[in-house]
């Protein structure tokens, strides 16, 4: 994990707990949005993802009702998470492209198309 987060500092110049912060942020919408054998997939390109990453909040009924319906705030929730951290529309694109190189790069072109066939805002940064 602190491969890409070092990349993703490099690339949007900010410090290791925005980040750490971002990347974790990306990898709940991941978490929401793919399937749980994609998000799996997606978790052994990142080592130490998965013992880093804090565990979902419990929804509630609000939270549960949205999720029958399919909503879980997916990309725009992503983003209002991704600007509270500080983080310009620039840096927001940076994040989401490391995140897709690091995918291609460590996961190959297949996990990438598979995440973008499930969020498929994310087609735009591969």
């Amino acid at each position: 994990m602190e491969e890409l987060v070092t990349r993703m500092m490099a690339r949007t110049e900010t410090d290791h707990d925005t980040a750490t912060a971002a990347l974790h942020i990306l990898l709940n919408l991941l978490r929401n949005e793919c399937s749980a054998e994609v998000f799996d997939k997606v978790l052994a390109t990142i080592p130490g993802a998965r013992e880093a990453l804090p565990e979902p909040e419990a929804k509630g009924i609000a939270g549960s009702v949205m999720s029958m319906f399919g909503s879980t705030g997916g990309v725009m929730a992503a983003m209002t998470n991704l600007t509270s951290l500080g983080l310009g529309m620039s840096q927001i694109q940076d994040v989401a492209r490391e995140s897709m190189h690091h995918l291609r790069d460590t996961g190959g072109q297949e996990l990438v198309e598979e995440v973008t066939g499930a969020i498929p805002q994310l087609q735009m940064f591969v």
